[in-house]
């Protein structure tokens, strides 16, 4: 077989077949539920009413074309397992957000002691603003856009926040993080332990830079394709945060690679409900990752 054939077949007989069976295994793992993982986060300083604090994140959900209510209320299910003090939306909820108020409905069905709250994405700006302020407005999950509530947690204050979301891609994005949270972040008490619910990851520098101590985060998905718990794009851009624990200077960050998704393909990254854990230790301690038994 000479050289051109070999390439030739390779080509048109070896990379069919095999993109075939990827197609295949990667439509089986986007069809997957969900899987409840427990992430656990050092900080050295952390109040004792804060310990073992749990904090159950949903992202990125798209309800909508693929993702439907009935996928909604088995996410609900399994959410009540997670045991979760605190319920965040991370922003990008619905596609669809003629069925957002149902969705909000059944979140809220979760009634963790702390509460739920949402924080915006991308997506409610691009599916309708005002539908979306009008659904939060009328459910009894509060949307925290630009601005913070402080929370008691047996004596101690936890002041959770909602970033704006630029709406756009590009290099302004940072300066755009550091503007909003600065309106984000006024008033908030001092001395209280920061959660930043910030859709997309890059929200964590600016929050990093303000003494936030835990930023929430999605959008990327991770790109649906991973290796050992990172996006495959991670190499290519470090500072994009694309999935999993992050940390500097005693901040933290996750970024989820999602609940839910637009397009049902996955490689080695699977949807995810994150269980953020806090507990007492190290600053630099490396965040453990345990995922749930089904």
């Amino acid at each position: 077989m000479t050289s051109l054939s070999r390439r030739q077949f390779f080509t048109k007989r070896v990379l069919p077949v095999a993109g075939v069976g990827l197609g295949v295994a990667g439509a089986k793992a986007g069809a997957e539920s969900a899987q409840l993982v427990e992430i656990e986060m050092t900080y050295p300083d952390l109040p004792p009413a804060l310990e073992g604090l749990r904090i159950l994140q949903y992202s990125d959900v798209h309800l909508g074309h693929i993702i439907d209510i009935d996928e909604i209320s088995a996410l609900v299910a399994r959410g009540h397992d997670a045991k979760a003090d605190l319920v965040v939306l991370t922003g990008d909820i619905a596609d669809d957000i003629g069925q957002l108020p149902r969705a909000l409905a059944m979140f809220s069905e979760l009634a963790p002691r702390l509460g739920v709250f949402a924080a915006i994405g991308n997506h409610e700006y691009y599916r309708g603003i005002m539908a979306t302020r009008r659904a939060y407005e009328q459910s009894k999950v509060p949307l925290l856009l630009e601005h913070g509530q402080a929370i008691d947690v047996d004596g101690t204050t936890l002041f959770l926040s909602g970033a704006d979301d630029p709406r756009h891609m590009g290099r302004q994005t940072r300066d755009f993080f550091a503007r909003t949270l600065d309106t984000t972040l006024d008033g908030a008490p001092a001395g209280a332990f920061h959660v930043l619910m910030s859709h997309r990851p890059e929200g964590f520098d600016a929050g990093e830079k303000l003494g936030v101590q835990l930023t929430l985060s999605g959008h990327t998905h991770g790109a649906q394709m991973g290796v050992s718990g990172r996006s495959i794009l991670e190499p290519l851009l470090p500072d994009k945060y694309m999935w999993g624990a992050y940390q500097r200077n005693g901040s933290r960050l996750y970024t989820s690679s999602g609940a839910g998704h637009w397009l049902p393909l996955r490689w080695g990254c699977p949807r995810e409900l994150p269980v953020i854990k806090l507990a007492k230790g190290p600053a630099d301690r490396k965040a453990t990752k345990i995922v749930f038994a089904i």
